[in-house]
């Protein structure tokens, strides 16, 4: 079971960039957040300041991303046991 979930998640990622690349609640927050980027650039951060501010940016991202991961993964789990119950599997 757990194989398959996993090849059930790989598999799912691309069609999730997709969706999320139509939707139009995501690209006002990517916008926002591109324009906020740039507005940071354009200050006078040292290096090392703007060293920490990407890695803070990046540890961000990973969080998100591996928070995603197991919510979409708990959704899925939740659908096999929910198929279970009803006798579909």
């Amino acid at each position: 079971m757990d194989s398959l979930l996993k090849i059930i998640v790989e598999s799912s990622n691309k069609r999730l960039d997709t969706m999320i690349f139509q939707d139009v609640k995501y690209l006002n927050i990517e916008q926002k957040v591109s324009r906020k980027l740039k507005r940071l650039e354009k200050g006078k951060l040292s290096k090392k300041q703007k060293r920490a501010v990407d890695e803070l940016l990046t540890a961000y991202n990973e969080e998100n991303a591996r928070c995603c991961h197991l919510l979409y993964e708990q959704g899925l789990k939740d659908c096999a046991s929910l198929f279970k119950e009803l006798g579909i599997i």
